[in-house]
């Protein structure tokens, strides 16, 4: 490409964007026209310049072919610099004369540099000539920055997937997610081109009785309508961009292409009189017979046309076809003297066009094709615009080629997972639909004929690329071998990125009595600080962070210590009932063998993290190693834990400040839940640091608590009163539960207590959420898997010990459960012990941490939410964005489970609907426990069946999988006693049994209706997928040298 490099494409506009800034500052009218030129002209030299970088760090990450495209969309782009840059040089006072932009030279475009910012185009007759001209070439530069933003993005997922070592054929995450992917941009690229056509459409007139060819094919190129009427004799269908298709490798942005473009299709338009007139004057009427029985096809380039597009016309009338025996002979055109002199006479650049025009034609048939024809042709119209303009981009020519279509078919060949190779008749597989339709009819082995039934395979072309429903048509050819691969298990992807949109346009100047400075140089600083020259393009820092400027907030160094405190109230408060129905060994011992639980709980799935850092994980893990049923209902459970327990930490805030005022509940619930989701549809930023703030305070609300029950115990509060183990010995170690003496009270009390104690711990496994995010899973959660030993030995187990010491199981205040703060057992203690403020104080940061562990939950609730919506779960209505990419949907879905706090209106008051609240999260939080155990034991059932050995695993847990076997039981335990104190003689309440076990048939219910729809079935341990997504030694080996370095 000479100097046409992409480093000097992309230095090319970077210069033009500057000097086109300059320039439009000095001049009203540039400054009222130019700014969005200038943003495209800069972005699209932001987008040359990233991907030059993009392939200096791997050269692998594209194909040859693909190479060759972006080569080719630089060299457009710098044309068209080139070409912008002589259009406001032509009509300034300094620079006269005709300048042809793709004859210009580099020392040619540097004098124009040095004098266009004196330059000064002030003349309305002037403007009136330049601005459609800068339109056109600001239309070019969309579509070209759209084509080559697809390929930056791709080229980002490829090296992502190359560092990670999971970009191999047949890998789900390569295939499929790139599948999706592409399907969307498809989408939106539809819509794009629609819009276009319709803009461009205005500017079409309709032909004249005597309009020229081109002319008359505008007609039926413009698009308005989204479906086709074809006339009876001819149908036209706009094709691609040859220059892209005469490849060898398609990549998918090319295959989105094609399904894009076919959308364009023509109006509903039958042929007139005119338009026989038309057909009668190109080809004469003759009586030979040569192509009455042969199928013709021609294609038409209009080397004028902005996109040069071909354009196919299959032409069905006989009678035409047999005029055109009278063009040439059935020799090839290559032989006609005259077609000889036409194509020798064409520009060099055209006659490459045209033998690319004939790879695309031959590439685009269904059969065997013989170039027999050729004619030139240009329009007088365009003569004129040359005459007008003095210099043009591209010759202004019409070639239509012509070819004989052959008859023979050759079948296309299949090779299936077992290396088999069946032929599939040719005209059986016309549509997609059809090929499809045919595999289900073919009779497969028992292993794969159900996936093939339920759609779960793919059909890959020998590049390793999956056919899709829009790429068919352009892929399908006789002899072609397609190979058989069938879908593992799902991953599902995680939440998606904050939507991004673009900034003002770069080096915009408002008008003058609008503009300030300061406002401009911030705005520079916070472009320079983004590292974004566009705002929608991601850089590779935000391709591999998954959910943008929030979890990186979170998961740069993992630390689980305020997801360990989340739910500071609810751990803070529920001690009280557990102190007095346990004793204080009781309490000690319930929250020894519930964090032992939990312990055996957060080992197993810290490595199933380790190995497979997938963003969303719960979900994605019981998908993967038990059945889709099953992670479908876990992500449902595991939401609604979360947007339930919003409700009930409201509920919690409005029982703290009745220590205060008697102050209506309704007044604190509702500034709860506005606080909340004011702070939750901020920006990720905002709401990253509010929830670093008020960690810190509940670490620092509770090592001081510890100084205070210490100190108590020593006999240092105002009273002087040394405490010791006074309550272990009067009343005892154990107290009675309900009336009930002797040791089965004691054991009921230890049960009451060990339910209780769950409360307080349900959550910290969400650390184990962001494990994708983190930099080095294979390091971080390990590391923060071992942190919860010694939170949960200091945190909850040392709490639940000072408890014990400090406060009497017989207060009364304790013993009545009155509902209110009085009852904390902390206030208690301090109370107790003389203390006239500390009890406000610690009231009031337990009620900052009640309003924190309700904005954590409605955080996370939205992204399970947002995760469904993902996996195809739930409708894509629920994944929109604001501006700051917050998934508002999801947010006010969350939160519109905190309104159930206001039952604490009832009779029950607060207190009791907190109760109710807590037991419905903790059910489905204990469920999530025990599911996540048997997804670890059924990934170890499959290592030992498919003979993996576990020493090649990046971290190993301790004493599995007996570790695995007790979280499980343990938590089904905790699940099934929660409700016990209903069924003692004279307890029975309708209210606590169903808020304590209406969490199990919320689980069962969804994995039942998924299985009747979709009748799936558990996965067998020979089946289950061990190898995609998971983090591989190299990549482990990348982020340990990367680490070094840094």
């Amino acid at each position: 490409m000479a100097d046409h490099t992409l480093d000097a494409v992309a230095q090319l506009g970077t210069s033009l964007a500057s000097k086109l800034n300059l320039h439009s500052e000095g001049c009203r009218k540039s400054r009222q026209r130019l700014p969005k030129l200038v943003s495209l002209v800069n972005s699209t030299a932001s987008t040359i310049r990233q991907i030059h970088e993009l392939v200096q760090q791997n050269d692998k990450i594209f194909t040859e072919a693909c190479m060759k495209d972006i080569n080719s969309l630089a060299a457009k782009c710098r044309a068209i610099y080139v070409g912008v840059l002589t259009l406001v040089a032509k009509k300034t006072q300094s620079v006269s004369g005709d300048k042809d932009a793709k004859t210009l030279s580099a020392e040619q475009v540097e004098e124009l540099f040095a004098c266009l910012a004196n330059m000064s185009v002030w003349r309305t007759e002037a403007w009136n000539w330049l601005e459609p001209r800068l339109k056109i070439c600001q239309q070019e530069l969309k579509q070209v920055k759209f084509e080559l933003v697809l390929r930056y993005l791709l080229g980002s997922i490829a090296r992502l997937q190359m560092e990670t070592m999971i970009r191999s054929p047949g890998a789900w995450e390569n295939e499929n997610s790139l599948r999706c992917f592409a399907e969307n941009v498809a989408e939106r690229r539809v819509m794009y081109y629609k819009s276009y056509n319709r803009r461009r459409a205005a500017w079409n007139k309709s032909p004249s009785p005597k309009a020229s060819f081109d002319d008359f094919r505008s007609v039926y190129s413009a698009s308005t309508t989204s479906t086709a009427v074809l006339p009876p004799r001819v149908s036209v269908v706009d094709g691609d961009s040859f220059n892209e298709k005469v490849k060898t490798e398609i990549v998918a942005t090319e295959k989105e292409s094609s399904e894009a473009i076919v959308e364009n299709t023509i109006r509903n338009k039958q042929l007139d009189n005119s338009s026989r007139n038309w057909f009668q004057r190109l080809f004469s009427f003759s009586h030979k017979e040569d192509w009455k029985n042969e199928d013709i096809m021609a294609f038409v380039l209009d080397m004028s046309h902005a996109n040069k597009l071909i354009t196919r016309l299959e032409l069905d009338d006989k009678e035409l076809k047999a005029n055109l025996s009278k063009l040439t002979s059935s020799r090839l055109w290559k032989s006609r003297p005259n077609l000889v002199e036409q194509y020798s006479a064409l520009d060099q650049n055209v006659r490459q066009d045209v033998d690319n025009a004939i790879i695309v034609a031959k590439r685009k048939s269904t059969r065997e094709m013989t170039l027999v024809a050729m004619m030139t042709k240009k329009s007088d119209s365009q003569k004129a615009a040359d005459r007008s303009s003095g210099f043009h981009y591209a010759p202004d020519l019409n070639v239509t080629l012509y070819f004989k279509l052959g008859a023979e078919f050759e079948p296309i060949y299949l090779i299936d997972t077992q290396e088999r190779r069946l032929e599939l008749p040719y005209t059986s597989c016309a549509t997609y639909k059809m090929m499809r339709d045919l595999m289900t009819q073919t009779n497969w082995a028992p292993g794969i004929a159900h996936h093939i039934m339920a759609g779960r395979y793919d059909l890959c072309t020998q590049d390793g690329l999956a056919v899709m429903l829009g790429t068919w048509d352009s892929v399908r050819r006789p002899g072609m071998t397609l190979t058989l691969k069938i879908w593992p298990p799902p991953v599902p992807p995680g939440p998606p990125r904050p939507r991004m949109y673009p900034p003002p346009p770069v080096g915009y100047v408002p008008p003058a009595k609008k503009y300030r400075e300061e406002m401009k140089e911030a705005y520079h600083e916070v472009v320079e600080l983004l590292g974004l020259a566009e705002g929608w393009m991601p850089d590779q820092e935000t391709v591999k962070s998954g959910l943008g400027d929030l979890l990186r907030l979170w998961t740069n160094a993992i630390d689980p210590h305020t997801e360990d405190c989340s739910d500071c109230a609810s751990f803070m408060m529920s001690y009280s009932s557990s102190s007095s129905d346990a004793g204080p060994a009781g309490l000690l011992l319930a929250y020894i063998v519930v964090g032992a639980v939990l312990w055996c709980v957060m080992q197993s799935i810290s490595e199933l993290a380790t190995l497979f850092p997938t963003a969303g994980s719960f979900p994605h893990w019981a998908t993967r190693f038990i059945d889709p049923s099953v992670g479908f209902s876990l992500a449902i459970s595991y939401g609604y834990c979360y947007t339930i327990a919003i409700a009930s930490e409201c509920s919690a805030a409005a029982v703290l400040v009745s220590y205060w005022t008697d102050l209506t509940p309704a007044v604190v619930i509702t500034i709860s839940l506005v606080l909340i989701l004011w702070i939750n549809l901020m920006s990720v930023r905002f709401f990253g640091e509010t929830e670093v703030v008020t960690g810190g305070i509940k670490v620092l609300c509770f090592l001081g608590l510890v100084i205070v029950a210490i100190v108590i115990t020593a006999g240092g509060g105002p009273n002087h009163k040394s405490i010791g183990f006074k309550y272990w010995n009067n009343p005892g170690a154990w107290v009675d539960y309900n009336g009930i003496t002797g040791s089965t009270g004691h054991f009921l009390g230890f049960l009451s207590a060990f339910v209780n104690a769950s409360f307080s711990f349900v959550g910290v496994e969400t650390v184990v959420i962001t494990a994708a995010e983190s930099v080095n899973p294979h390091k971080a959660i390990p590391k923060a898997a071992n942190r919860v030993t010694y939170r949960i030995g200091f945190f909850y187990v040392l709490g639940a010990l000072l408890i014990g010491l400090i406060v009497d199981p017989r207060n009364a205040d304790l013993v009545s459960g009155s509902g209110n703060a009085k009852s904390s057992p902390w206030v208690i203690a301090i109370q107790t012990a003389g203390i006239k403020v500390l009890p406000s104080i610690v009231n009031a940061c337990i009620l900052v941490s009640a309003w924190s562990a309700g904005n954590s939950y409605c955080w996370v609730g939205s992204r399970m939410i947002l995760a469904m919506t993902t996996d195809r779960q739930l409708p894509q209505f629920f994944a929109r964005t604001t501006s700051k990419g917050v998934p508002y949907v999801a947010v006010i879905t969350a939160w519109l489970f905190g309104p159930l706090a206001y039952l604490s209106l009832g009779s029950g008051g607060a207190a009791q609907a907190f109760s109710w609240l807590l037991n419905l999260s903790t059910v489905a939080g204990l469920i999530a426990w025990g599911t996540l155990c048997f997804c670890y034991i059924r990934f170890y059932r499959a290592m030992k069946v498919q003979g993996i050995d576990r020493n090649i695993l990046p971290w190993k847990a301790p004493w599995q999988p007996y570790t695995a076997w007790f979280g499980g039981i343990g938590s089904i335990i905790i699940t099934l006693v929660a409700g016990f104190p209903v069924f003692l003689k004279g307890n029975w309440n309708t209210a606590d049994f169903v808020a304590s076990y209406v969490g199990i048939p919320i689980f069962i219910v969804p994995i039942i209706a998924w299985k009747l729809y979709h009748r799936t079935k558990v996965l067998r341990a020979h089946e289950i997928d061990l190898w995609s997504g998971r983090l591989s030694d190299d990549a482990i080996s990348a982020h340990d040298t990367e680490r070094e370095h840094v």
